[in-house]
């Protein structure tokens, strides 16, 4: 879809334009907001087929911190409410909503964090 460099050197106006004119217009969420993910932990319910109970376990997530639940979906509004843009413990934007965190999942359907070896290395 890319624009033609004149578009992308023109004002917000002009670029408004080229989207409506070329039929892109409104944009999709993650295009007109940013999407920002940070890794989380989150506990859920897990059935041990062999006993047949129901256990709590904890797994590694990817949260959306800015899906709208919580404050605005807009990046850049963050600063004007005085958030940060990186959640810290605690922020409610890390609370685990229904459509808001996927379940991390490693290589071959593992939940390994990764199997690659710059992955594991200790960056200090």
């Amino acid at each position: 879809q890319g624009a033609p460099v004149e578009v992308v050197r023109s004002d917000f106006g002009e670029k408004l334009r080229w989207l409506k004119d070329a039929d892109l217009l409104p944009l999709k969420p993650h295009q007109a907001y940013g999407s920002m993910f940070v890794k989380g932990v989150g506990q859920f319910k897990a059935n041990v087929s062999g006993t047949n109970q129901t256990v709590l376990v904890t797994r590694k997530v990817n949260i959306q911190v800015n899906d709208g639940a919580t404050g605005p979906c807009n990046l850049l509004l963050l600063p004007r409410r005085g958030d940060t843009l990186v959640p810290q413990e605690g922020d409610r934007r890390l609370e685990l909503r229904e459509g808001s965190y996927w379940r991390y999942v490693g290589p071959s359907g593992t939940s390994e964090e990764s199997n690659r070896e710059s992955d594991r290395r200790d960056c200090r």
